[in-house]
């Protein structure tokens, strides 16, 4: 029960940063295509550092 908590807390959080990130990129460039890719940048690098799947391994649970 532990590991679906930690995954779903880890999902949810994962979606809130891309979607945080995506407003916060709007806002900072004019350009659509600019704050595409700044979002698909930290969304991506995002995922690699802290994945709901290392959160896991983090608390290793």
């Amino acid at each position: 029960m532990k590991k679906v908590l930690a995954l779903f807390i880890g999902g949810i959080i994962s979606i809130a940063v891309s979607i945080g990130a995506f407003y916060f990129f709007d806002v900072m460039f004019e350009d659509e295509n600019t704050t595409f890719i700044a979002w698909l940048v930290s969304v991506g690098t995002y995922s690699a550092v802290l994945s709901p799947a290392k959160w896991l391994m983090i608390f290793k649970i």
